[in-house]
């Protein structure tokens, strides 16, 4: 039973490994997208003004976006594969 539950652990590792890695990837296309789309607001000689605080906005949401990256790659992403390493080696063990 024992193994089981570790096995069941390891699965969620990466599960949780996959989720993580997926929402990573969904921060970082949304940043492109608001850049791409302040591009094409450009190119179509969107008002000014506005198109200035549209940009400020843009880079704030992709400062925040980048920052929340970093803290899921070193200690969420971190903490999930030394658990993994771990599970992983336990298994090992009892093989």
């Amino acid at each position: 039973m024992e193994t089981q539950k570790l096995a069941d652990q390891l699965g969620w590792c990466i599960t949780s490994r996959d989720y993580l890695q997926q929402l990573d990837s969904e921060l970082r296309h949304v940043t492109r997208q608001h850049f791409e789309s302040l591009q094409a607001l450009r190119s179509q000689n969107y008002m000014d003004e506005y198109l200035q605080r549209l940009t400020r906005l843009a880079h704030e949401f992709s400062d925040q976006a980048e920052a929340t990256v970093r803290h899921i790659e070193q200690e969420h992403m971190t903490y999930i594969d030394q658990q993994a390493r771990l599970i992983s080696s336990v298994l090992s063990d009892l093989r």
